[in-house]
């Protein structure tokens, strides 16, 4: 496992990627290229994983990668303008991302960090983006934001 995990962060190395996002677990990258990239890296990575013999049970990469590409590819242009004041916005508004604590009081706080990061995340895209772009990028990242945190409550039992 560990192998795996290095390879993938040798990899992402390679990925022009930003940390705007925050706890949105969405690929943060500025380009297809990179989305490409990015996917191809956690292909190989679910890949080793499983000739280690461990299960992947669900990585939200996939909603991406494999079942709305097309549709984040077309969102980069505006997730590329808004990265920057993303940064300078809400970082210090709703902190920065720390590794998910398992434990009821991690979840809690999982929770009221990607409600922070997702609205402060739409209010800089409806500034930056045009607005049919902006809303469309902004539902995007909510459907994502709607599985990570169902993924987080049937990780601790929730379902």
């Amino acid at each position: 496992l560990e192998r795996c995990n290095k390879r993938l962060n040798v990899g992402m190395d390679m990925v022009n990627a930003h940390m705007a996002f925050g706890s949105i677990d969405v690929p943060s990258v500025m380009e297809r290229r990179d989305l490409e990239l990015f996917c191809q890296l956690d292909r190989q990575h679910t890949q080793c994983v499983d000739e280690c013999g461990y299960s992947v049970q669900f990585n939200l990469r996939e909603f991406v990668c494999r079942k709305r590409f097309n549709e984040m590819a077309g969102h980069l242009p505006c997730y590329a303008r808004a990265a920057p004041v993303l940064s300078r916005h809400c970082r210090p508004r709703c902190g920065e991302y720390l590794p998910l604590e398992h434990s009821p009081q991690g979840y809690a706080q999982r929770c009221r960090q990607l409600l922070c990061d997702h609205t402060c995340t739409n209010f800089i895209i409806d500034k930056v983006c045009p607005a049919n772009e902006a809303r469309r990028a902004g539902r995007f990242l909510l459907e994502f934001t709607r599985l990570q945190v169902s993924e987080i409550l049937k990780f601790r039992g929730g379902d």
